[in-house]
């Protein structure tokens, strides 16, 4: 249970790249993942929605460019970096109460990497596509193995 719970809470962070929000089995739903599957309607990050894949499951591609952000498109990124972290905030107590402090460690380190991937790729070190590979390896591995 607590593996699956960990492979839930990183796909949950994953999803912050476009996915439902998961539920735990005594039906309270995750207050980061429905946080940040809400920032799919949210207009400023418009710009960016296809090509980040925000409100979308982790399975569906998003537009893979080969190409680095534009500055209307970094101005988006900067906007959704701080987005999902506010996010990621709101569901602290939650994470405390369902969770041990190893798991909430994983999480948070999970977390930061794919903040700094955000930051990478808001920055022009990397194109959409560099970034949602490894969107999809993160996810991959969350998946595939059994923490």
């Amino acid at each position: 249970m607590k593996a699956k719970l960990i492979c839930t809470g990183i796909l949950a962070l994953a999803a912050s790249f476009g996915a439902a929000a998961q539920e735990t089995s005594r039906n309270v739903t995750d207050p980061t993942a429905s946080c940040i599957v809400n920032l799919a309607g949210e207009p400023r990050l418009k710009l960016i929605a296809d090509k980040v894949a925000l409100g979308r499951g982790i399975n569906i591609p998003a537009r893979s460019l080969e190409r680095a952000p534009n500055a209307d498109e970094r101005s988006a990124l900067a906007i959704w970096l701080e987005m999902r972290q506010d996010c990621f905030n709101e569901g602290a107590k939650y994470r405390h109460v369902v969770s041990t402090p190893g798991e909430i460690e994983l999480a948070r380190d999970a977390f930061d990497y794919q903040q700094q991937m955000v930051a990478e790729l808001k920055a022009g070190r990397m194109t959409y596509v560099q970034f949602n590979n490894r969107r999809m390896k993160l996810a991959n591995f969350a998946a595939g193995h059994d923490l």
